[in-house]
């Protein structure tokens, strides 16, 4: 099953964002920012057998169906690598600044709305295109990002550390990062990133 590029896109996305509602919904939910490490236990579960259906059956119909509906490119096999390095992104981000649930809480939503809405968004609407590293970035893609997390954001922390946080991460995010000439997956290092820069911010304004 081949779904044409914005509906395969679209698919990923709302996986993406509903991923990231569920981490920040839990610790809502339960009033305590631990919730947020517990789920993520919990949704490494499916993540890890969704990547190894897709990655030893990868020649059957599951895996070329799984395949279909989100890799972002036809002949692009990442297994759904994206899920698990989500998943370990937000649980790194609570390791590392679970002392702060507001922070924790603003680099889950830049993760899911920002790099959500800016990539499909940049797909189905960029015009002003450029290519960072091989891979094609837009300026409207990047805008919506910014534009979305940070309204969304401006609901736990004010609005000026929302922009701030959330313009500097989503730069970094365009720019990509890369540690020995590996590419590194922006599901893992955007909520590591938003919380340096935050805490940064909240430190020394």
């Amino acid at each position: 099953m081949i779904l044409s590029p914005y509906k395969r896109e679209l698919i990923r996305k709302i996986i993406h964002i509903v991923t990231g509602v569920i981490f920040i919904a839990t610790a809502l939910i339960f009033k305590d920012i631990d919730a947020i490490f517990w789920m993520g236990a919990i949704l490494l579960v499916p993540f890890l057998i969704f990547y190894f259906v897709v990655k030893w059956f990868s020649e059957t119909k599951i895996g070329q169906l799984s395949h279909g509906l989100v890799e972002r490119e036809v002949g692009h096999h990442t297994h759904g690598i994206g899920g698990l390095s989500f998943v370990l992104g937000v649980m790194l981000s609570y390791t590392l600044f679970g002392f702060n649930p507001s922070i924790v809480i603003v680099s889950i939503i830049i993760l899911a709305f920002g790099d959500g809405f800016a990539s499909y968004f940049g797909m189905r609407f960029g015009k002003l295109k450029f290519n960072i590293e091989g891979h094609t970035k837009t300026l409207e893609g990047t805008l919506a990002g910014i534009i979305v997390a940070t309204a969304v954001s401006s609901i736990f922390v004010d609005f000026v550390t929302a922009l701030v946080v959330t313009t500097l991460t989503m730069i970094i995010e365009m720019v990509g990062i890369k540690i020995r000439g590996k590419e590194i997956p922006d599901n893992l290092y955007i909520p590591i990133i938003a919380g340096i820069i935050m805490y940064i911010f909240i430190t020394f304004r």
